[in-house]
């Protein structure tokens, strides 16, 4: 069994998609304020720079990809665009892919279904 590691290791990786899917339980669990938005981009923001960080400090074997790291820059940018422009148009696009992100991901990576499970989340993802 290989060991963890805490620094760029699997549980970096783990780690940022914690931070993701606490914007997404934000998002479905607390009605939509500035406030709220405020936390759901720091959430965001950690989800972008642990994964960026994870997926450059060695070769990953849990799955990610460049468009993981992708996502979470789009999704970023959308929540700060909703900030910048009083607008929470953008929200419900946010929502839609952190959902649909980890409904896809769930049986390939190791670390969504452990945190999936962790969560024990009372929506069906």
């Amino acid at each position: 069994m290989p060991r963890r590691k805490s620094r760029g290791g699997y549980d970096e990786g783990r780690e940022a998609h914690d931070h993701a899917l606490n914007a997404l339980s934000f998002l479905l669990n607390e009605p939509w304020s500035y406030e709220v938005l405020g936390l759901v981009r720091y959430e965001l923001g950690q989800a972008y720079f642990m994964l960026k960080r994870h997926m450059k400090s060695e070769t990953c074997i849990c799955g990610h990809e460049s468009e993981d790291i992708e996502l979470f820059k789009t999704l970023l940018i959308l929540v700060n665009s909703s900030i910048a422009n009083a607008s929470l148009r953008p929200i419900p696009v946010v929502v839609e892919e952190l959902k649909r992100y980890f409904s896809s991901k769930k049986c390939t990576h190791h670390c969504i279904s452990f945190i999936l499970t962790k969560h024990a989340l009372t929506y069906d993802v």
